[in-house]
């Protein structure tokens, strides 16, 4: 029991890295100069053509953002739920959390 809960908050702790990184990868995708990517692109520097290419379709590179972001906190917050819920000692509470962790993966699946 307890080697699983250790699991399950080591699983929690990479989903919440995991969305530092999506959040992260927004910031800077978006807040990067135009003039200044292509001036380091023109200069031949690798990254400052992979970010050019990732901005070229903007409207896809902040839906797929947002879409992982969006994926990893839901997955998140439903784990954190199903835990407290299977650790309470309130019996009513701890239903309602394991069917809305059960329903979250039966419409994710």
């Amino acid at each position: 029991m307890l080697s699983s809960l250790w699991l399950l908050a080591l699983i929690i702790a990479l989903l919440i890295i995991a969305s530092a990184f999506f959040s992260s990868a927004e910031t800077a995708l978006t807040a990067a100069s135009d003039a200044r990517m292509r001036q380091l692109a023109s200069k031949g520097n690798e990254r400052a053509r992979t970010v050019e290419a990732l901005r070229a379709d903007r409207e896809g590179l902040i839906g797929s953002i947002l879409i992982g972001n969006n994926a990893v906190n839901v997955l998140g917050s439903a784990l954190a739920r199903s835990c407290v819920g299977n650790n309470c000692h309130d019996r009513a509470f701890g239903r309602v959390c394991r069917s809305d962790a059960e329903n979250l993966c039966f419409y994710l699946c």
